[in-house]
């Protein structure tokens, strides 16, 4: 899904993805149901430490109002992958960029 289109409230391989929707779509084609939205999802998670991320779970993050409003999927290698914001593609970004490095509001996982 790299490369496609932000779209807001977007939760469609074909016409885009907002954050949140895609994680949804991830996680449904691998064949488990997550909430829709961002705030969602981190209520509904495990919370795990920064240090515990593994491949596959969530990372949150807090860029407008409180709480968790932006959510991706970590990858390894302190990266990890979201649909970041309009007129952007969902792409490869790092915790190593100061911005995401601050903006890191936690992790969870739904892999029990």
């Amino acid at each position: 899904m790299l490369g496609s289109a932000y779209t807001h409230a977007g939760q469609d391989k074909d016409s885009g993805f907002d954050c949140s929707g895609l994680t949804q779509v991830v996680y449904a084609d691998a064949g488990m149901k997550i909430p829709r939205t961002a705030k969602e999802q981190y209520a509904k998670s495990r919370r795990i430490s920064r240090r515990h991320i593994g491949n596959g779970d969530l990372v949150f993050f807090s860029i407008s109002g409180r709480g968790a409003t932006h959510v991706g999927i970590y990858i390894g290698g302190n990266k990890f992958i979201h649909a970041p914001s309009s007129g952007r593609t969902v792409q490869v970004s790092s915790f190593d960029d100061e911005y995401w490095s601050r903006a890191f509001y936690g992790a969870g996982t739904y892999f029990f």
